[in-house]
């Protein structure tokens, strides 16, 4: 994984969840 992306999941962000940052909003999907 990608430096970004394991630092959202350490931080306890799963796939499916939706983060806003600022004017943002990433939706972690499964993506295989």
């Amino acid at each position: 994984r990608w430096g970004v992306e394991q630092a959202l999941i350490d931080a306890g962000i799963k796939e499916g969840d939706s983060v806003r940052i600022g004017e943002f909003e990433f939706t972690f999907l499964n993506e295989d």
